[in-house]
C-alpha cells in the first residue's frame, strides 16, 4: 500500500477481524469525512459500498458526487462544532 514494503500482514489480519466484529453489531452509522476531499476517496467508497450517508466537511472539495449524505463547505472544526450543535438541539 502505497509503496510500504514494511507491510504488516498480520497487524492488517487483526485490525481487519475487528472491524468485521464491529461492523456486525453497527446500527445508524454515518460517516464523517473531514477534508480528505477528492484525492482520498477511500472512507467514502467503503461506505458507499455498505449504504451509510457521509457527512464531508471540506472546504475546498465539498461535493458528495454520488454519495448520500450532506456537504458542509466548511474547515473541520466548524463543521464538528456545526453538528454538535444540530444534535444537542435534538
Amino acid at each position: 500500500m502505497f509503496n510500504d514494503f514494511r507491510w504488516e500482514d498480520g497487524r492488517h489480519k487483526i485490525q481487519r477481524q475487528a472491524l468485521s466484529e464491529w461492523l456486525s453489531r453497527a446500527k445508524n452509522v454515518v460517516i464523517i469525512e473531514l477534508g480528505a476531499g477528492l484525492d482520498i476517496p477511500t472512507v467514502r467508497h467503503y461506505g458507499e459500498i455498505l449504504g451509510w450517508p457521509l457527512i464531508r466537511i471540506n472546504p475546498r472539495d465539498s461535493e458528495l458526487g454520488s454519495s448520500q449524505g450532506v456537504s458542509l463547505p466548511m474547515g473541520a472544526m466548524d463543521g464538528l462544532k456545526a453538528i454538535y450543535s444540530e444534535v444537542k438541539s435534538i
